[in-house]
């Protein structure tokens, strides 16, 4: 943790270690600038003492400093080191330029925030952020019956299928070996096959006494309910693989992160096994607590023996590089063996090489669709320029803003021709910037704000996905998009 006072303009926070695996600093910019004289005062007062936002959460600090954004980045560089995000808002596409630059050669994320009007925008730039805990919505479990360990296959053989108590993954398991019996030791590969095991599971149940049909059993209906994602391949994921596959996998120097040191461990593992390491959880399930501790017994062993020889490897790397086999704990293998299906590695593109280079090809397809929210992205380039060529933005000058929709119809051109766009602005997005006046409305800052403050939560912790590259929010319709640009 830091020993000395720190500061940021206009304010800066430090999340509480129960939110962040390290200590983390937020710095925040606000531009005091090219809007009305409403929001120039409304700054001011932000600004004024920061000890009044504090009262919002007494475990975060805060200080200030006003100084511009370029000073800073000119004069004092390494102030910004000390600092895990960078959060931008209200700064004209050109004022953020080495601020962007300078940020991205640190490798600090930076997450840019305008409000304009009815339009919200966000961009966030890090070469590269990587995820263990992406905690997906729908992952399903990981019970590996179409490749049994073999403890599970010893518990399984043990168990007499007639038993009410019989946890549902083994009942499915016995069908699966009666299946493959059948079928001279194939396995299920569609659908169809699947509901081939289903219905042995069916015939299983066991019988009423008078004949009118089976039993009712709580574990045969989960069993059945279970059947077809539980007989699905355990196939390494997409994304995964092309983690595994990523340069950073097959290199470890003494520079090298803990994500890709485990990486190269995981793959690895999967060139030996075939499969990623077992997670060693279980679902809620339907038994007697003898059989349901016995089976979890069963698959913790595995995952167990799966994060021990990931962990003999990452040893076996940290030694290669001359770093001690403690850089990496053992929590940290162990929560990374859970999570190994689910990682996630986001690179974005920079704010220079979207102005260099754009997405032109993915712009010219939005704009073609009727509701799009690329034109609010284009107006926004232009309502910049028109600042730039004016000292102010359009319809903040005079009340009769007439003379502002032409001169902003033409820098919108001149943003589609750089952006190499055959596409046109219609005039009633013109008309609608010209009106917002470049105006922050209170419920588009909220939102787009809390949006904002869950992506720095993400960033920091490294838990869940955040957006890639672009988000744009339309407050006339409420719908928000994501685009890579």
């Amino acid at each position: 943790m830091a020993k000395k006072p720190w500061s940021a303009l206009p304010f800066a926070s430090s999340m509480p270690q129960r939110w962040a695996p390290s200590f983390s600093r937020i710095l925040s910019f606000q531009a005091l600038a090219p809007s009305p004289s409403w929001t120039q005062q409304r700054y001011n007062l932000q600004t004024s003492d920061p000890t009044l936002i504090g009262e919002l959460n007494r475990e975060v600090r805060g200080n200030h400093r006003e100084e511009s954004v370029e000073h800073l980045v000119d004069n004092d560089p390494d102030f910004f080191r000390a600092f895990s995000v960078v959060v931008a808002t209200q700064m004209p596409f050109a004022q953020l330029a080495s601020l962007a630059r300078l940020l991205w050669k640190l490798k600090i994320p930076l997450l840019v925030g305008r409000v304009y009007g009815l339009f919200g925008y966000l961009r966030l730039a890090v070469p590269e952020h990587t995820v263990i805990e992406s905690h997906p919505d729908d992952a399903l479990h990981d019970l590996r019956l179409l490749h049994p360990f073999p403890a599970l296959a010893s518990f399984a053989k043990s168990i007499d299928l007639e038993h009410s108590h019989v946890p549902y993954p083994i009942l499915i398991l016995k069908c699966l070996q009666q299946w493959q019996a059948d079928h001279e030791g194939a396995l299920p590969s569609s659908y169809a096959q699947r509901k081939e095991v289903k219905a042995l599971l069916e015939q299983a149940r066991r019988q009423r006494a008078d004949g009118l049909g089976p039993e009712s059993q709580t574990n045969f209906d989960e069993a059945i309910q279970a059947c077809n994602t539980a007989l699905l391949p355990s196939d390494i994921p997409s994304d995964v693989a092309a983690i595994m596959d990523h340069p950073a996998a097959s290199t470890c120097d003494t520079t090298t992160s803990t994500f890709w040191i485990l990486v190269r461990a995981l793959k690895r593992f999967v060139n030996t096994h075939g499969s990623l390491p077992l997670r060693g959880s279980l679902p809620d399930i339907e038994t007697d607590t003898a059989s349901y501790v016995r089976l979890q017994e069963a698959y913790k062993a595995q995952a167990e023996a799966d994060r021990i020889e990931i962990a003999n490897y990452v040893a076996e790397d940290l030694k290669m590089v001359g770093r001690p086999t403690t850089a990496v704990p053992e929590d940290t293998i162990k929560l990374f063996c859970k999570n190994a299906a689910f990682l996630a590695a986001l690179t974005c593109r920079s704010l220079e090489d979207e102005a260099q280079a754009p997405e032109s090809s993915l712009l010219d397809r939005q704009l073609e669709e009727p509701d799009n929210h690329a034109l609010f992205y284009v107006s926004l380039l232009a309502a910049d320029d028109f600042y730039f060529g004016h000292g102010a933005y359009p319809g903040t000058l005079a009340s009769d803003f007439t003379d502002d929709i032409l001169d902003l119809t033409n820098s919108a051109q001149g943003v589609l021709t750089r952006l190499g766009l055959s596409a046109t602005v219609k005039d009633d997005f013109i008309h609608e910037f010209c009106r917002y006046g470049a105006a922050e409305l209170h419920t588009i800052s909220a939102y787009l704000g809390g949006i904002a403050a869950q992506e720095v939560i993400k960033l920091v912790t490294h838990q869940y996905v955040p957006f890639n590259n672009t988000l744009l929010y339309d407050g006339m319709t409420g719908q928000t998009r994501c685009y890579v640009l």
